[in-house]
C-alpha cells in the first residue's frame, strides 16, 4: 500500500506557539506537547479515516529562517508526535524581508535544519522578470516573470553546489537530517536536465544525505497539465 503523507506547515502562522514559549517551565512543556500531541493524533485518525487505497500519514514543517527559534522546541517534541519534521530554506522570506542570501547565511539555515528528519535546498530559480516594477513579493510573483531557458544550466549548478554544501554540513554534524533537492523547469524534459545539472555538482560520497527531490511548479505553473508534466519529471529522473 502507498504511504500518502500530509505535511503540515506554517507553524508559526498557526500560533501553536505561545508567547514565552522558549522559557516554559518542564511541567507546563509537558502539558503543552500533550495538547499538541493529541492535536496530531486526531489529524492522523482523520487522514487514516479518508484513505481507501493509500495509507495516510502526518509530518510537520517549519522554516529554518522565520521560526529558526523554536526548531529545538519542535525537535523536543518529537514534532508533535507527526510522522517526520522537515525545514524549509526560507529562501523566499529572506527575499520577502529584504535581505541578501548570504554564504553566512546559508550556513545557519542549514545549522538549523540540522532539528528536523529532512531539509529543503536553496533553489536559485531560471525566471527573469518582464516588469520594471518590483516588490518585496517579487519572488513570488510568476506572473510578472518569464522562463529563461539559457540560463537553466546556470542555475541548476548553483543550486547543486549550494546542495553539496548543504550535504557535507549534515555530514559534518552527524545529523540525521537528509537534504531535498528542488527541481526546476518549464516542461517535464527541462526538469530532468535541470536534476542532471544540479546533481552534477554534489560529490557521490554526499549521495547518502540526500533523501530524494521536490518538484517545483515555479517556472511552469500549477495547473493539471503542468502537474501532470512534473509527475513524467518525478518518473524519468527516478529511472
Amino acid at each position: 500500500m502507498q504511504i500518502f503523507e500530509y505535511v503540515m506547515s506554517a507553524i508559526g502562522m498557526s500560533k501553536i506557539f505561545p508567547p514565552g514559549m522558549l522559557n516554559l517551565s518542564d511541567d507546563v512543556f509537558q502539558m503543552y506537547y500533550s495538547a499538541l500531541t493529541k492535536m496530531t493524533n486526531n489529524a492522523q485518525l482523520r487522514a487514516e479515516a479518508n484513505s481507501q487505497n493509500t495509507k495516510g500519514e502526518i509530518s510537520v514543517l517549519f522554516n529554518a529562517f522565520t521560526e529558526a527559534q523554536f526548531s529545538k522546541n519542535i525537535q523536543d517534541m518529537k514534532g508533535f508526535g507527526t510522522k517526520n519534521i522537515y525545514a524549509d530554506s526560507g529562501g523566499l522570506q529572506i527575499i520577502t524581508a529584504g535581505k541578501t542570501i548570504t554564504p553566512e547565511l546559508k550556513q545557519k539555515v542549514f545549522e538549523t535544519q540540522c532539528m528536523a528528519n529532512y531539509g529543503f535546498c536553496f533553489d536559485t530559480i531560471p525566471l527573469r522578470s518582464v516588469a520594471l516594477v518590483r516588490s518585496k513579493l517579487e519572488r513570488a510573483n510568476v506572473g510578472n516573470k518569464i522562463f529563461d531557458h539559457h540560463r537553466l544550466e546556470e542555475t541548476a549548478k548553483q543550486t547543486g553546489r549550494d546542495f553539496a554544501g548543504q550535504l557535507y554540513l549534515y555530514a559534518k554534524r552527524n545529523a540525521k537530517t537528509q537534504g531535498i533537492l528542488i527541481v526546476q523547469g518549464n516542461t517535464a524534459e527541462d526538469m530532468v536536465e535541470w536534476f542532471r545539472h544540479a546533481i552534477s555538482q554534489v560529490p557521490k560520497d554526499l549521495h547518502q544525505y540526500m533523501a530524494g527531490i521536490a518538484v517545483a511548479d515555479t517556472c511552469m505553473g500549477n495547473g493539471t497539465l503542468e502537474t501532470i508534466d512534473m509527475m513524467s519529471a518525478t518518473r524519468m529522473i527516478a529511472e
